[in-house]
């Protein structure tokens, strides 16, 4: 007779559930245990969260927005943000299972589903929360929702679902206009969705998506476009006519565990008699929202000479285990899946041990970012400030990892001013540095203070424990003018 705990295995539905628990519980617990330090997109977003700003110079404030959300459930600069990721990931497998038992069994949507622990963006890199993580449940989500439309395309509900899901998910980062155009053009390939174009349901979406991110427009167009200048001058410069393919190496080597998970299913197994329900238009469908990204993204570097990055490829590939079991055509049972399920478990649980690994080894080395010593740090700082000026310190300025890991270890957590524009930090004014002061900080000795420091000490050199840290240098500058008073209320 089976035992209870076997029963629960037998159904596809509960081995993702345990297995996304236990992602989520190894990968939230082993960061936040081991860090001394947020990762650096983290330290960003939480400059950026307490100001809920509709923008950002770098992206799309969705990630900043998420984490200040967190941070009143879960107060805290680690547990949050890490969980943060893990449940992104695990609303993603959740949005590629759902996807798959629309156009195969459940066995084999699990199958597909499981194969994506093989791919390193669903594992190891979702230890920092950013805007390539958030965006991975909205492109999940966007097919599974197209997925359906193909089902039910005269349904408007999708169609409103839809504009949504992209409108909301541009506040993640602008590339989910790729799976937007990709949507579209899936549209047009499969005829029944195609005739929606003759009613109003497809362009309803497009109002909707529109409207929902026209705050953001309407700031693109007040600050010139500042987002758009940081993504320029981040690709300026690449060799164009190699970089699209040093790209397309990297995503193939960034999944090539895959094929070792596959293998712990047995060569035998694969080679069993083809399953004949696999339909074309399932694997077209498949083909499509795997390729067309990649391919979009590969042309346009081509075409506009500028270069990408490798960790823009990690929102791409939900469909890719789907894919390739829609492609090796088995039947795949129970069993199979379950073995799948166990290297699966294998896999996340070696995510995890890189990171205590990367800690361990930064004890004697330069460390990762999570391994510096951000109290430390904050305190030396708090110390030089406290020397030289009575007033607590309300502004750190300078190097947005420097002054955001000082600024995050103090408990007043005073305002980032980043580099020496303070376009990029709205929250501050020349103002506010003249009445407050301010700490500059800079890993070069004699780096250029600016402007609105009007009235500064000498530079202070800082040397943490872990002497594979270069020294920190920090800055000064005092307040010069008084705050201003209210004026006394007439009786």
């Amino acid at each position: 007779m089976p035992t209870a705990s076997s029963s629960i295995f037998q159904r596809p539905t509960n081995v993702l559930w345990l297995f996304i628990a236990f992602q989520i519980v190894l990968l939230t617990i082993v960061p936040t245990v081991f860090s001394s330090a947020p990762p650096l997109d983290v330290v960003e977003g939480w400059t950026w969260a307490p100001h809920w700003l509709i923008g950002t110079y770098k992206h799309p404030p969705g990630p900043a927005w998420s984490i200040e959300i967190m941070h009143y459930l879960i107060p805290g600069y680690f547990l949050g943000p890490f969980l943060l990721s893990q449940i992104a990931v695990a609303l993603t497998y959740l949005f590629v299972y759902l996807t798959g038992c629309i156009f195969m069994s459940r066995w084999q949507a699990l199958a597909g589903t499981l194969l994506l622990t093989g791919s390193l963006y669903f594992s190891y890199f979702t230890t920092q929360f950013n805007h390539n993580v958030l965006q991975l449940p909205f492109w999940a989500a966007i097919i599974l929702v197209f997925a359906n439309i193909m089902r039910s395309p005269a349904k408007t509900s999708l169609w409103v679902m839809l504009g949504v899901l992209v409108g909301a998910g541009m506040y993640a980062k602008y590339s989910v206009c790729v799976i937007a155009i990709t949507t579209a053009v899936a549209g047009i390939v499969f005829a029944d969705v195609r005739s929606q174009f003759r009613t109003a349901r497809p362009y309803l979406a497009v109002a909707i998506a529109g409207l929902i991110f026209l705050p953001h427009v309407l700031w693109l167009f007040h600050t010139d476009f500042l987002t758009f200048k940081y993504v320029s001058n981040r690709t300026a410069g690449r060799r164009f006519s190699e970089e699209p393919f040093i790209f397309l190496l990297t995503q193939i080597l960034t999944h090539l565990p895959m094929l070792i998970l596959l293998s712990c299913v047995g060569l035998s197994s694969l080679r069993a008699e083809r399953d004949r329900n696999t339909l074309p238009a399932t694997k077209l469908f498949l083909r499509l929202f795997t390729f067309i990204p990649l391919g979009m993204l590969v042309v346009g570097a081509l075409v506009s000479g500028k270069g990408l990055v490798s960790m823009w490829g990690m929102p791409m590939f939900t469909t890719v285990g789907l894919w390739l079991i829609a492609e090796i055509g088995r039947d795949w049972n129970g069993a199979m899946t379950r073995r799948l399920a166990a290297g699966a478990v294998v896999f996340v649980s070696l995510a995890a041990l890189v990171f205590i690994g990367e800690v361990v080894w930064s004890k004697s080395h330069r460390p990762k970012k999570t391994a510096w010593p951000m109290q430390e740090l904050a305190d030396k700082a708090n110390t030089i400030w406290k020397a030289e000026v009575d007033t607590p310190l309300q502004i750190t300025g300078g190097s947005m990892w420097l002054a955001g890991l000082v600024s995050l270890g103090l408990p007043q957590k005073p305002d980032v001013a980043v580099e020496n524009d303070l376009r990029l930090s709205p929250w501050v004014t020349a103002d506010d540095v003249a009445t407050k002061g301010m700490l500059y900080l800079s890993d070069e000795k004699d780096a250029q203070l600016p402007p609105y420091c009007g009235v500064h000490g000498a530079g202070h050199e800082i040397q943490l424990s872990n002497r594979n840290i270069p020294p920190i240098y920090a800055t000064v500058c005092r307040p010069i003018t008084a705050p201003a008073q209210p004026s006394p209320s007439k009786s």
